[in-house]
């Protein structure tokens, strides 16, 4: 007979919860409902189905209503969405190469006459600092 333990994703800590609502029988999480488990502390939505589902593998049941969802339409429509995105996010991309290649294209442009000489400014009064900074460390 079957454990607690065996059932993929059912730890020692996910045991004693499981055991405080009653469940201590993989049969029992097989025929619980995911909103049933959910009650249980630690287990959303998602993780109840997945441990029904696993409870159920370990019981050798088959999984009739997950098999029922997934006809081969359903399947083959999260391949195009996955095709569609990887398109969007090639494009995303060629995008920011074009305004990477745009700023260093400005960057490189000649600055007019007074940016240029502010910038010499700044740049000398940079210098000025280093250098008064080095004259009262060696004090």
């Amino acid at each position: 007979m079957a454990k607690l333990l065996d059932v993929k994703g059912i730890g020692p800590v996910m045991q004693e919860a499981l055991a405080s609502h009653g469940i201590t029988e993989p049969e029992q999480v097989a025929d619980a409902a995911p909103e049933a488990l959910v009650k249980v502390r630690g287990l959303g939505q998602l993780r109840a189905a997945r441990l029904i589902a696993a409870a159920r593998r370990l019981l050798g049941r088959e999984e009739t209503a997950a098999v029922a969802d997934t006809s081969p339409d359903t399947e083959a429509a999260p391949a195009k969405v996955k095709k569609k995105k990887k398109k969007k996010d090639a494009a995303a991309k060629d995008a920011k190469k074009k305004k990477k290649k745009k700023k260093k294209k400005k960057a490189k442009a000649p600055l007019p006459a007074d940016k240029a000489a502010i910038k010499a400014a700044k740049k000398q009064a940079r210098k000025e600092m280093k250098k008064k900074a080095k004259k009262a460390a060696k004090g």
